[in-house]
């Protein structure tokens, strides 16, 4: 039986206390003494860290039994885990403070005179949600004869919704009004409300994977197999697709100011929402109401098709060959839809009045995003490696990779959205992780030197190992964006049109650095439109590089051991890895390159073993 329990204490807090407000601007809501976070497009981000405490908590329980009788080997087994996130903080009360050139074309410009494009601000929040899940299997390995063996399981997975701590959290039901919460504005449901749940989901009650292998010895003599199996598996659900709704109105307030007044003033001409701190007794809504959050009505557990082949030969020299073909197709995975963009009127529509033109009730609800499971991906391989066991004193490894991943979302964070809620199938291409090529290749080689000659030289000048690591890939996609709202739909992640050819040649070096693309194909899109530009068009910069190591033993005895002295050499020929092009059009170092890996780096050691 296995029990586990896990912990984590972290705290973060601030280090300096000045504000805005005490450098002379009027902006009295900030309750953690900060300054705030001050974004300039193309430029440079003034970032402040944010203040949190986090105590999350995972216990666990389970067990396998296995039986063996005759051609079978049984296991039955599962686990059980309660999981607790408790998070509180004051992440975002200082303020966030863009600007992108809107004013002046020159978002450095704007922020001489002070006039920022958006601010956003927050309340102090408390994130405490608990939830739990567990999971049970069968599986048989057959020894159906002595040349093939057969793998045959059953997994069955309960992830129960996580739910909030006091019931502070919330969801949207079009239509419904509060009966928890009267005073709440049209559609805000709670936990207690007609159908919603303390998880506001149902249960995914559905989670049965299948599992089937095969091994087969094609001749019998250990030398030619062939593997193969499939499995249907799922995931838990993220906790942050809850910890999310637990920061709606009214726990917290996140207000937007689209177009402030200015930087030292922001709230002129409107009513300042801050300080506020949430209890029972002070909950109130603030219209227009700010990055509303919730989960779908219904989500559905993640979960991917996993299938391998694979065929392995044992070739002379203690060396053996693989060729394998591995996919994953993955379905209902998470992701952010905003359901309440505004609509384009032709000669009206402007930044400031984004929110006055939003389709579900305006004045009410500003940003409204949703998370629901309905993107998927899917991933397929060519993987080649050839080993060399240990022998001679020589091992290697090398391995090949060809492979391609289309997914419609790839950012960690949840809070990226398609740049068109009506056409999320316009985002599906590959992946920001995908590298269509990668090798790799490691070695041990110990050098031969003075290996047969008398204990004193073989001790003191043998006894030399060299080993590599050597790793090439071709780049990652790059990602171009129009970094403004052109279209005037308050979604915020549009693409820019493409009107051209990307590639463009180099004629040395500094040339690539300065423009990797054809910046010129890429134009803002206009009001009322989305970017033509898919996602990931093309790749940036590949990767090559090499590490080297030469190492020493120096035998002092069997009773005091040795001392091995170390030399290690990353990046051993000093390549040049470059990092990505600029992908934000309004960007002034847009398609330039300003970032690369490190260069070559020696490290010298000596370790005592005992």
């Amino acid at each position: 039986m296995r029990l586990g329990v896990n912990r984590l204490n972290s705290f973060v807090n601030v280090v300096d206390s000045t504000t805005l407000e005490a450098l002379g601007a009027i902006y009295p809501g900030v309750i953690t003494p900060q300054l705030p976070n001050i974004t300039i497009n193309g430029y440079f981000n003034l970032a402040t860290t944010d203040i949190f405490q986090e105590h999350p908590n995972i216990y666990q329980i389970g067990d396998t039994v296995r039986w063996f009788r005759g051609k079978h080997s049984i296991s039955v087994g599962g686990e059980w885990e309660r999981t607790e996130m408790f998070n509180r903080g004051s992440s975002g009360n200082q303020g966030t403070f863009s600007f992108d050139g809107s004013q002046t074309g020159v978002a450095f410009a704007d922020f001489l005179i002070g006039k920022p494009v958006k601010l956003t601000q927050n309340s102090p929040y408390e994130r405490l949600v608990k939830g739990w899940d567990w999971y049970a299997f069968v599986q048989d390995d057959i020894r159906a004869s002595g040349r093939l063996t057969l793998n045959l399981g059953l997994r069955y997975q309960w992830f129960q919704p996580y739910h909030a701590v006091y019931d502070r959290t919330n969801t949207y039901r079009a239509g419904q009004q509060s009966v928890v919460k009267p005073d709440a504005p049209p559609g805000m449901v709670f936990p207690g409300d007609l159908g919603i749940p303390p998880g506001l989901v149902p249960t995914d009650k559905n989670n049965f994977g299948p599992r089937v292998g095969l091994a087969w010895d094609v001749r019998g003599d250990g030398r030619l197999s062939v593997r193969a199996g499939y499995g249907l598996y799922y995931e838990d659900m993220r906790s942050d697709v809850w910890t999310y709704p637990a920061v709606n109105q009214p726990f917290v307030i996140s207000n937007t100011v689209n177009t402030p007044y200015s930087f030292s003033d922001p709230y002129h001409g409107l009513i300042d929402p801050f300080p506020y701190v949430y209890s029972p007794s002070t909950a109130k809504f603030s219209f227009p109401m700010g990055l509303f959050t919730v989960p779908g009505p219904t989500l559905n557990s993640p979960y991917s098709h996993e299938l391998n082949f694979t065929v392995e030969r044992a070739l002379p020299a203690n060396m053996v060959l693989k060729a394998s073909y591995v996919g994953k197709l993955e379905h209902n995975l998470l992701q952010m839809l905003q359901r309440n963009p505004a609509a384009y009127i032709p000669g009206q529509s402007t930044l400031a009045n984004t929110d006055q033109r939003r389709i579900l009730l305006p004045g009410i609800y500003t940003s409204f995003r949703e998370i629901d499971t309905n993107s998927n991906a899917a991933y397929h391989s060519l993987e080649l490696s050839l080993t060399r066991r240990f022998s001679n004193g020589l091992t290697f490894l090398a391995a090949y990779t060809f492979g391609k991943l289309l997914d419609y979302y790839s950012a960690q964070n949840l809070g990226q959205t398609p740049q068109d809620p009506y056409n999320e199938r316009a985002d599906r291409a590959r992946s920001d992780e995908d590298r269509n090529h990668v090798f790799s290749a490691s070695f041990v080689y110990e050098l031969p030197l003075f290996r047969r000659a008398n204990r004193m030289l073989s001790t003191t000048v043998g006894g030399w190992s060299v080993s590599g690591l050597i790793t090439a890939a071709s780049g990652l996609p790059v990602y171009v964006i129009s970094g403004r709202d052109f279209s005037l739909t308050g979604v915020g992640f549009d693409r820019p049109d493409l009107i051209g050819n990307v590639v463009v040649s180099h004629a040395n070096k500094a040339d690539m650095l300065a423009r990797y693309f054809n910046t010129a194909a890429f134009v803002a899109n206009q009001p009322g439109h989305y970017g033509s530009a898919g996602r990931n068009l093309f790749s940036g910069p590949g990767v090559f590089n090499t590490d080297l190591s030469l190492v020493k033993r120096f035998p002092i005895g069997e009773k005091f051991g040795a001392v091995q002295f170390r030399s290690e050499f990353f990046n051993a020929f000093n390549r040049a890895n470059f990092g990505q092009p600029d992908g934000n059009l309004i960007n002034q170092t847009f398609g330039r390159i300003q970032t690369a890996a490190d260069p070559r780096v020696l490290q010298f050691a000596l370790r005592y073993h005992f």
